[in-house]
């Protein structure tokens, strides 16, 4: 009688072993790139998000930890691993390219790449799919390519000065714009680069995509979320500049002030927008939470009362 020899299979914690080593490698390799990053975040204040984005990624992923130990624990195809494997060397590809041409943006898509390729090939595609809000939410890091922030600023300016003076003029101030100043009878308001409103957009953005990772809502209600991003931080930026003109305009002495003061209010003011948008979509698309059952739609209500009745 033949015997069948059976192989030992590989252990939970060889496996793990070798996942944490790939990752420590990894990071050490990245060395360099996550040191120029923080240089990015701590300098220049239209990235100082950053630091938290890695921080809110990786709390997505714990929270999600079960589907990333259910796919580890199983045994994933060879297509997987090969498609897995390939995402890794594009990573490796896009760090050389970024050495090559001293672009951190692209050396930053690399670590994405990476981070998505190893889940891959770890874990397989479910956990991908889930990680998936996790490993596009590090874009936010990543600073903007030079050559696409200087038109962002320049139309983000433009479109300030124009709601703007709309606004100073419904408001009965006669106020007319000259390029990116704003003309009032005594006194020019210029919008500057530093009050284009990128960085209220940059910021808020990484904000409400958390919000839109955690938040237990339809997909619906998260994809308007994003949608408001930039309609919101535009009608924000531009309530600052027409605060600042109202105070030139009345007090030309309190016009600094107002200034300060109503830029650290942009945020609080967005964020009141942003509730706004969430009580709306709430009396929009109301539900209700039964015990044992999942949310009923106001139809179903309905119908269930029809049947009662």
């Amino acid at each position: 009688m033949q015997q069948c020899r059976l192989e030992p299979p590989i252990s939970m914690s060889s496996s793990a072993l070798f996942a944490f080593a790939l990752l420590a490698t990894l990071l050490l390799s990245y060395a360099t790139v996550i040191v120029r990053l923080g240089e990015v975040w701590w300098g220049n204040a239209d990235y100082s998000h950053g630091f938290f984005v890695p921080v809110v990624s990786v709390a997505y992923m714990f929270i999600h930890r079960g589907v990333l130990i259910e796919g580890f624990n199983r045994k994933q195809p060879k297509t997987v691993v090969a498609v897995g494997i390939a995402m890794l060397c594009i990573g490796f590809l896009l760090r050389l390219v970024g050495i090559a041409v001293r672009a951190l943006p692209v050396e930053g898509y690399s670590v994405i790449a990476l981070v998505a390729g190893l889940i891959l090939l770890l874990c397989g595609w479910r956990a991908l799919w889930v990680m998936m809000p996790a490993c596009l939410f590090l874009l936010l890091m990543l600073p903007l390519p030079g050559g696409f922030v200087m038109p962002l600023r320049s139309g983000l300016q433009s479109v300030a000065t124009s709601i703007s003076v709309f606004a100073l003029q419904t408001l009965g101030l006669p106020a007319i714009a000259r390029g990116n100043v704003i003309v009032l009878p005594e006194a020019e308001i210029g919008v500057a680069e530093a009050c284009s409103g990128l960085r209220m957009l940059v910021a808020f953005t990484a904000l409400v995509s958390a919000l839109a990772m955690f938040v237990e809502r339809p997909l619906r209600d998260r994809a308007i979320l994003l949608l408001c991003i930039v309609p919101i931080a535009v009608i924000v930026n531009a309530w600052r500049v027409v605060v600042v003109a109202v105070a030139t305009y009345y007090r030309p002495g309190w016009a600094d002030t107002v200034h300060d003061w109503a830029g650290l209010g942009m945020m609080f003011l967005a964020i009141g927008l942003l509730w706004g948008v969430l009580w709306f979509l709430s009396n929009l698309f109301p539900t209700v939470a039964t015990s044992g059952s999942k949310n009923l739609t106001p139809n179903m209500i309905r119908s269930v009362k029809a049947e009662r009745a």
